[in-house]
């Protein structure tokens, strides 16, 4: 059967499908890269047609040890310093292109995949040449059954990006299945390798935030399509690498929004955006952050008492 349109489709098992290299960036996840792994290893896809690599930044809490020996097929590469995700991220960009493959998949390690994912995610692909980017839809790890980001619409204004489940969380809208957004988030973004040699790679100085984000603008501004698809699942355990730096995880959030919006933003916006970022960004990030990091270590620490 072949796919009828973007709402209404149907798999077909005997095509053959495009090749996909799914990336998993890891740094001292062994708490919860094995998950994403497994789940990797149940997708629902024709096994000679994806290849699994682990680039490991570094990792000093023996996770490399882990993954070599629970999943000694898949493919890893060990940086000799901590890169950054951006610049990892870039390396199986590389990879990709050289290899000559359909797509690349980009995952964070504390993601787990529904068997389905993929699948869904090409399937959707298929329908238009013109999609560049297609995300799942992002469920929360602690409340799996609430759907917690279908992608982002972007304020240049006001460098505000908008989770769109609440605009499509009503009755009728939750029907709809294809999203055009402005950005997915980097968790776990599928990307036509085909797209990467007309805008190019990550700007790697964001080191960790944003550089999705940069992507996915570039791309639509070249005219391509930048999609989720809900039916395609995953489950995000949010930051659980960063987490463990959470005063180096707020400062790029705070300064990669400044250098995003200075990199992509039209700069008649940024006579609004600059003193918005002053006012409301700054104070905005250093209470939040605050209540975040107090909220974190106070969980971590009855979870340890127990």
């Amino acid at each position: 059967m072949v796919p009828m349109n973007e709402n209404n489709y149907q798999i077909n098992e005997k095509r053959t499908m495009p090749f996909v290299t799914i990336v998993i960036i890891n740094w001292n996840g062994k708490d919860h890269v094995l998950d994403c792994l497994d789940s990797v290893s149940k997708l629902n896809y024709p096994k000679d047609r994806y290849h699994v690599i682990i680039i490991d930044n570094c990792s000093t809490d023996h996770s490399q040890d882990i993954i070599r020996e629970t999943f000694p097929d898949y493919e890893m590469i060990i940086n000799p310093q901590n890169y950054g995700c951006a610049k990892a991220e870039n390396q199986g960009l590389r990879f990709s292109i050289e290899r000559g493959d359909d797509f690349i998949w980009l995952l964070n390690n504390d993601v787990i995949l529904d068997k389905d994912a993929l699948l869904f995610l090409i399937e959707t692909a298929l329908l238009d040449n013109n999609i560049a980017v297609l995300g799942p839809a992002i469920f929360s790890f602690e409340r799996p059954d609430i759907e917690d980001n279908i992608g982002y619409s972007i304020n240049f204004w006001t460098g505000r990006f908008k989770n769109l489940t609440k605009a499509y969380g009503t009755d009728e809208k939750k029907k709809v299945r294809i999203i055009d957004v402005d950005s997915v988030q980097g968790c776990a973004i599928l990307i036509r390798v085909s797209v990467l040699k007309k805008i190019g790679k990550f700007y790697a100085g964001y080191e960790a935030y944003f550089e999705e984000s940069e992507f996915n603008v570039r791309a639509k501004k070249k005219g391509f399509r930048v999609v989720i698809d809900r039916n395609a699942i995953i489950w995000h355990k949010k930051s659980a690498s960063y987490n463990r730096v959470i005063l180096r995880r707020a400062f790029l959030l705070l300064r990669n929004l400044l250098i995003f919006e200075w990199r992509n933003a039209p700069k008649r916006k940024l006579i609004i955006f600059l003193p918005y970022f002053l006012i409301i960004h700054v104070p905005y990030f250093f209470i939040r952050g605050s209540l975040y990091a107090f909220n974190y270590k106070f969980k971590n620490y009855f979870k340890h008492l127990k």
